[in-house]
């Protein structure tokens, strides 16, 4: 929202006057594509950790985030055998998100480690995760979300 009331509305943008006096600007352009991202479980270690197969499709968005919904100790994110980023698990419904342009447009096949989370672990977290055995370790979806840019000027 806006006060005052821009000059022109920016290209793409249809404006609204509001009752508190200020205005809003809403883009009505072309949302930027969301490339296609799929995962796949590779591996089952001894000690219960999990490898998976991330593949991102290439895209021309300002950004993309993959958004990962996992339970366990910790997950890891690497490409070519170098970790490029990790996160350990916060508790119930709260995935993790990691922007990917850092790593370039291109496409890319990731590897994702998902560290048990064992039941007797001596950490505090506010509501554990259902223990079907003597630990947790799963990654239930990834998903790809992309960010549109827009510049204008006035």
């Amino acid at each position: 929202d806006s006060y005052p009331e821009f000059p022109v509305s920016p290209l793409g943008f249809e404006s609204e006057k509001l009752n508190n006096g200020f205005t809003r600007y809403s883009y009505k352009g072309q949302a930027a594509a969301v490339p296609e991202v799929d995962f796949k479980l590779e591996e089952i270690k001894e000690d219960g950790t999990k490898i998976f197969g991330v593949s991102l499709a290439s895209w021309d968005a300002g950004d993309v985030f993959l958004s990962f919904d996992y339970e366990g100790d910790e997950i890891r994110l690497y490409e070519n055998g170098k970790l490029l980023d990790d996160q350990f698990w916060h508790g119930k419904n709260i995935g993790w998100t990691v922007g990917m342009r850092r790593y370039g447009r291109n496409a890319h096949d990731f590897k994702v480690e998902v560290i048990p989370l064992k039941k007797d672990a001596p950490i505090f977290i506010e509501e554990l995760p259902d223990f079907k055995e003597d630990y947790v370790c799963t990654l239930k979806d990834v998903t790809a979300a992309a960010k549109t840019e827009v510049v204008f000027e006035l």
